[in-house]
């Protein structure tokens, strides 16, 4: 392949340490599963949901208290 470019092997960087204190242990540990490249330990959406980042505040807000767009069409 004429535009081949052979990069060097280089150790991963954790993204806690990208993330530093930018987001909590939780979002981390959350983010990290869901990007696992093995698929066996990559979090499934069911498992997702369960995680320990959906339990802890701030809570989601109530879908009742979510702002709606302008060009939102609302059926009843």
């Amino acid at each position: 392949l004429p535009a081949f470019v052979a990069f060097k092997p280089s150790q991963p960087v954790p993204l806690d340490e990208i993330f530093k204190e930018r987001a909590s242990d939780d979002a981390v540990s959350f983010v990290s599963a869901l990007l696992a490249l093995n698929p066996e330990r990559r979090l499934t959406a069911p498992a997702a949901l369960e995680h320990s980042y959906f339990r802890r505040p701030p809570a989601a807000t109530p879908p009742a208290q979510l702002p709606l767009g302008t060009n939102l069409i609302v059926r009843p």
